[in-house]
């Protein structure tokens, strides 16, 4: 095998194991026990807030930073050298988010089809509010990682 072809293959695994230790760390932060009177002290009104303000400082943030700090060390480590390797390291991510989208038609209860696919992705990727930030923390982190990678390229001239 070419030298190439290895390292796209070392880039997309990577990027597979970002999104499952993504989903990992997610249960993990899932776990995490709510204090007793936390929606009492935002009130009835005001649960949608609460919940929202729970999700992003429990598992949106730590998402979003987990996923940055994944991409910057491997940058540090390994390096993705050019365009070819960044879309491999994608390509490993969103196999990954696909396994897991499509883990949910696995019990057989929803046929997969085309517009069920869809309306789960919109369910859970633009559904309730505040879901929203968890939903696309892990993205922005990667998404925020790789700028930074391109940013430090155009620095060094």
């Amino acid at each position: 095998m070419s030298r190439n072809l290895l390292r796209w293959l070392l880039q997309a695994v990577c990027g597979l194991f970002l999104y499952q230790a993504v989903v990992v760390v997610a249960g993990i932060l899932a776990a995490l026990a709510m204090p007793t009177g936390y929606f009492a002290f935002f009130g009835r009104a005001h649960r949608e807030m609460a919940l929202g303000l729970w999700n992003v400082t429990t598992f949106a943030l730590p998402s979003f930073l987990f996923a940055l700090g994944w991409v910057l060390s491997w940058r540090r480590l390994v390096g993705i050298r050019n365009r070819g390797e960044m879309l491999a390291f994608l390509a490993g991510v969103v196999a990954c988010w696909l396994f897991w989208q499509l883990s949910w038609f696995a019990d057989g209860k929803v046929e997969l089809t085309l517009a069920s696919f869809l309306r789960l992705f919109l369910a859970t990727h633009f559904g309730e509010l505040w879901n929203i930030p968890s939903a696309w923390a892990v993205w922005l982190g990667i998404g925020v990682g790789l700028w930074f990678r391109r940013r430090a390229r155009q620095v060094k001239g």
